[in-house]
C-alpha cells in the first residue's frame, strides 16, 4: 500500500480495548508520551559552600530554577526568609531591610535607577543564582524579588531578572 506521495504506508492492525477501537501506533504514542512526561525546565546547578560555624564547612549542591516557585527553599542564603513583609524587601545573605513606600511593589525596568539606599545589597555570588558575571563597572543587586544589574556609579539598571523568589 502506497501514499499518493509515493511513500509506503504501513497499515497497523486494529484491536478492541473495552468498547474502544484503537490502533497500536496510537497506543504506543500515548504510552511513550506518558512515560516521558513533559520536558524539564532549564535549571542551573551550583555548588555552594556554607560556613555555619568556625571550622565547620559544609558543601551542598543547590538547584537554581527561577521558573519554579519556591526554588530558593533549602538555599543557605534564604535561611531567615519567611515570606514577604509589608514595607520590607529581603536580600539573601543580608536579611530583611526597610524600603521607602514609593519603592514597594515597583517593577524594576532597564533604564530606571536603583535608589542609593538599595545599592548596598549586592549579590556576592551571582553564579550561585544562575546569573552571569557582572561586567567591569557594574554590579548585581537585589531589588525586591528581582536581580538587577546596575552601573556601579550611576545606579542605572542595565538588566533586570525577574523571578527571584
Amino acid at each position: 500500500m502506497f501514499h499518493p506521495s509515493g511513500r509506503p504506508v504501513i497499515a497497523l492492525p486494529k484491536f478492541r480495548i473495552g468498547s474502544v477501537r484503537a490502533s497500536t501506533g496510537l497506543l504506543l504514542f500515548i504510552a511513550m508520551t506518558t512515560a516521558m512526561g513533559t520536558p524539564a525546565k532549564a535549571q542551573a546547578v551550583r555548588q555552594t559552600t556554607v560556613i555555619s560555624a568556625p571550622r565547620l564547612v559544609q558543601s551542598r549542591t543547590v538547584v537554581v530554577d527561577r521558573g519554579r516557585p519556591g526554588w530558593w527553599r533549602g538555599h543557605p542564603a534564604f535561611a531567615y526568609y519567611h515570606g514577604p513583609r509589608h514595607g520590607y524587601y529581603f536580600a539573601p545573605g543580608f536579611g530583611y531591610y526597610p524600603v521607602a513606600p514609593r519603592y514597594v511593589n515597583v517593577v524594576w525596568r532597564v533604564g530606571g535607577t536603583l535608589p542609593v539606599s538599595m545599592r548596598n545589597y549586592v549579590v556576592l555570588n551571582p553564579a550561585g543564582f544562575g546569573l552571569a558575571v557582572a561586567p567591569a563597572g557594574h554590579v548585581w543587586c537585589y531589588a525586591g524579588t528581582n536581580f538587577v544589574l546596575i552601573a556601579r556609579t550611576s545606579g542605572v539598571i542595565v538588566q533586570s531578572v525577574a523571578g527571584g523568589w
